[in-house]
C-alpha cells in the first residue's frame, strides 16, 4: 500500500467516524425517547451530574422504586417513586431524589410524567453523548468532517515524477 493509499483510508476512516458521532444520537434514541444530560446532584450516587440518562415513555402505573423524569416549578427533574397512593381515584406519588433526606414537597401527579428513565451511561460515553446533543458539538463535528473531506492527499511519487518530467 502507497503512502497516497494509506492517506486516503485514514480520510475515510477519519469522515466516517466524525460521521458516526454526528449520528450516534438518532441510531440510539427510538423515536419516543429522549437523552438527557443529568445538571444535579440530588439523585447521587445512582446518576452523577454530566451522567446521560435515556427517558422513555412513563410507564402506565407508578411503581415504587421506578426513577421519572417529570415536570416541576423549576423545569424537569428526575427523582426516585419512593410511594404511591390515591387521590380521587387516581395515582399520587412521592417522589424523593436518592441524595436527598427528605420527599419531594410537591406529590407527583401522572399528567407532569415526561418518562421514566431506561437507561444511563456515566464518563466519557456521556461526555461524547453530550456533545453530540448540542448545537455546537453538531456544527463543530460537521466542520469537522468538511475539513477532512477537503484536506488535499496528494501522491508524493506522482508529484516527484510530474516534477521531473517538466
Amino acid at each position: 500500500m502507497s503512502v497516497h493509499s494509506g492517506l486516503r483510508l485514514l480520510r475515510t476512516l477519519a469522515v466516517a467516524l466524525l460521521g458516526a458521532l454526528l449520528l450516534l444520537p438518532l441510531a440510539i434514541v427510538p423515536l419516543d425517547h429522549r437523552l438527557v444530560v443529568v445538571d444535579g446532584a440530588s439523585m447521587a450516587p445512582t446518576y452523577q451530574v454530566g451522567d446521560v440518562i435515556l427517558v422513555g415513555p412513563a410507564d402506565q402505573d407508578f411503581e415504587v422504586g421506578a426513577v421519572v423524569t417529570a415536570r416541576g416549578v423549576g423545569g424537569l427533574y428526575t427523582h426516585r417513586i419512593v410511594d404511591v397512593t390515591e387521590e380521587d381515584g387516581q395515582p399520587v406519588a412521592t417522589t424523593r431524589g436518592d441524595a436527598n433526606a427528605y420527599d419531594d414537597a410537591a406529590p407527583l401527579h401522572p399528567e407532569n410524567v415526561e418518562g421514566t428513565v431506561r437507561f444511563h451511561t456515566s464518563q466519557p460515553w456521556a461526555g461524547l453523548i453530550g456533545i453530540t446533543q448540542s448545537m455546537p458539538g453538531r456544527i463543530t463535528l460537521a466542520a469537522l468532517i468538511a475539513i477532512v473531506l477537503l484536506l488535499p492527499i496528494r501522491d508524493r511519487e506522482a508529484t516527484t515524477a510530474t516534477l521531473r518530467n517538466r
